[in-house]
């Protein structure tokens, strides 16, 4: 046993009640909204002796060159990032934690059983708004470095903690990148969406490109109220979009015959898709009616390193050949629209910091933990994009996540000590540590 280690992970257990604590005081403000949250935050890392900077900063303003959105969908309000900074004590690898402060907009409270803002702890369950999405991965590395500090130890590579908004594309850890800040690794703490907690490691995410195609029809030359005599005469919408989407469709199946990640495909047996989730058209009180125009959007995935200007190309040129061998759609083109897309990410799996990472949850729980490549558009990317940085993500167990509609969001408190302790065994071994003189 790492001596130093378990110095680290005595004072983890000691921490305990503090921990709680502490993330219930996030909870209980989080009601307040995202400012509240990040002023505590900053708090607490002056306390335990980082230096802090807060970073101001509109969405809009960071750069996209990995990414787009449609300007409807775009944050256009000031955001603070929280970055504590711990200065190593000689050359070393640094690394930086990363977690989002943001819960979700304080709306359906209403079908919680418990209190959202009072943390209550059930069964070794720790109940809150916003607790797994992402409270608790805020308060997690917190304590994992201040765990070290108490412990008497200091990296000898710089560790940096940053607190950072993510939901609604407010992409905050974009305005630490862009702030300057760079590390030899980072690790994104976030437990697992597919809950199964510490079991798991992030460090491949797919990418994902949203699109509309609007599909024009006629209707038919009548001033009668009801259509449906004279439907032969019209262009039906609707007609013309099934073609689109059988055109869509066969493409979906030529990339899941020839695009191919081994990890997806080792998941679950394909490493790509393309789906329809949206069609739009008429209204189900006017039946006899024909429409004018019909609307659908889906969606693709794309495999990590997969270019989102390609894969643009490649749906452009199936809308394009569906439509010129159509009389109709030739003379009236479909109409694509793009509405977001993200490139996919990852890092290899023999990389230091994978290895690393797996040693330090292996070391803790006895179970090797295995990749999830599966979570579309991880934050892990950003730092691989932007800063080229190595990043994974792990976190907890919890679920429940208010994001998705439900209620009772919850974390395991077990899995999200241990989680500390893994991410203070992250540090030991990423940034190695030294006495404090």
């Amino acid at each position: 046993m790492n001596i130093n280690k378990q110095k680290v992970w005595e004072q983890c257990e000691l921490k305990r009640s503090d921990f709680i604590a502490f993330l219930s005081k996030l909870i209980h403000i989080s009601s307040q909204g995202e400012p509240d949250i990040q002023d505590c935050v900053s708090e607490k890392l002056t306390d335990i002796g980082l230096r802090v900077t807060n970073i101001r900063y509109s969405p809009s303003s960071l750069p996209n060159q990995e990414e787009f959105a449609a300007p409807t969908t775009d944050d256009r309000k000031e955001h603070t990032s929280v970055v504590g900074e711990l200065c190593g004590t000689e050359e070393h690898q640094s690394l930086m934690l990363f977690a989002q402060s943001d819960t979700m907009p304080i709306n359906g409270a209403d079908g919680w059983r418990r209190s959202p803002f009072q943390a209550t702890i059930d069964n070794e369950c720790l109940y809150g708004w916003g607790v797994s999405d992402n409270l608790v991965g805020v308060a997690s590395m917190i304590f994992a470095v201040e765990s070290l500090l108490d412990a008497g130890l200091s990296p000898k590579g710089d560790v940096i903690v940053a607190s950072t908004p993510s939901k609604r594309r407010a992409r905050g850890i974009i305005s630490v990148l862009e702030h300057g800040y760079k590390t030899d690794g980072a690790v994104y703490v976030h437990p697992a969406e597919s809950g199964v907690g510490l079991r798991q490691i992030k460090q491949a995410t797919p990418g994902l490109l949203s699109f509309r195609i609007s599909v024009l029809g006629h209707l038919p030359d009548t001033q009668e109220p009801g259509h449906t005599a004279f439907h032969h005469t019209a262009v039906d919408p609707i007609e013309k979009a099934v073609t689109v989407i059988q055109a869509l469709q066969d493409f979906n199946s030529s990339r899941g015959d020839h695009v191919h990640h081994p990890a997806l495909h080792e998941a679950i047996g394909r490493s790509t898709n393309l789906h329809i989730s949206y069609v739009n058209c008429g209204k189900e009180n006017m039946l006899r009616r024909v429409s004018s125009e019909c609307v659908l959007a889906g969606s693709m995935t794309l495999i990590p390193g997969e270019s989102l200007l390609d894969t643009q190309l490649q749906i452009s040129r199936v809308v394009e050949t569906v439509a010129s061998k159509d009389a109709w759609l030739t003379k009236h083109p479909p109409k694509l629209d793009w509405l977001a897309g993200s490139r996919g990410a990852e890092i290899p799996r023999d990389h230091t910091l994978y290895k690393t990472t797996k040693s330090a949850i292996t070391e803790l729980t006895h179970e090797e933990p295995h990749q999830n490549p599966l979570h579309i558009e991880s934050d892990i990317r950003h730092p691989i994009l932007y800063g080229d940085i190595p990043t994974v993500g792990l976190g907890p167990k919890g679920g429940s996540l208010t994001q998705t509609g439900h209620h009772d969001e919850w974390v395991d408190l077990h899995e999200s000590l241990m989680t500390i302790k893994v991410l203070s065994a992250i540090i030991i071994d990423w940034c190695g540590v030294s006495p404090v003189p």
